[in-house]
């Protein structure tokens, strides 16, 4: 079967494209693809490394941090002051009478509790009775909770107590009667002996 000159150069034609749409298909489709996909690994990897770069940054300066941290720890910055728990828990307590006082509070009683030592420190507690509004209950409990050295707020009771008229707006303020405690650390080496 012979065909004729036009119709044998189109098959020749024909056949030469699918010939190179078969190499297409065979060989370039392949190697582009594992082109495309190191692209992708490549640029995935730099996006790793430049996370990565911050977070030693970030690293760098929590670690900074840290030894801020022990550096305190170590020196006691944090801790209550005195020669032993009686002294450190009255200036506690005159800590607390000022703060209430702040606070245009009034304070009805402060009672020394007994220090109880734990983990190589003693803990110094003082019981107190204030009154007070409530914004100013607020501001204590922020001193408190935000001084240093650190001191912490515990068996807090509060209990509404009497009405008063504020000058200021004529509005009614309700006083409150709070119990509370106020503790702080005290590094048990520091007691000296008498």
């Amino acid at each position: 079967m012979t065909l004729k000159p036009p119709l044998s150069r189109l098959a020749a034609l024909t056949l030469l494209l699918l010939m190179i749409a078969a190499i297409y298909v065979v060989l370039v489709v392949p190697i582009r693809g594992a082109f495309e996909r190191h692209t992708q690994d490549i640029e995935q990897s730099l996006a790793l490394l430049e996370r990565f770069s911050g977070k030693n940054l970030e690293t760098s300066a929590l670690e900074q941090k840290r030894a801020h941290l022990k550096r305190e720890a170590q020196s006691g910055a944090n801790l209550l002051r005195g020669a032993n728990p009686a002294v450190a828990a009255a200036t506690l307590q005159q800590f607390v009478r000022s703060a209430v006082q702040a606070e245009r509070g009034t304070l009805r009683s402060v009672q020394i509790m007994p220090a109880k030592e734990r983990d190589g420190f003693r803990r110094v507690t003082v019981r107190s009775q204030a009154d007070l509004n409530a914004t100013g209950l607020r501001n204590l409990l922020h001193r408190i909770e935000a001084s240093r050295p650190f001191l912490f707020v515990d068996n807090i009771d509060v209990r509404p107590g009497q009405q008063i008229a504020n000058g200021q707006s004529g509005e009614i303020d309700v006083l409150l009667t709070i119990r509370f405690d106020v503790y702080g650390f005290l590094r048990a080496a520091e007691e000296k002996p008498d």
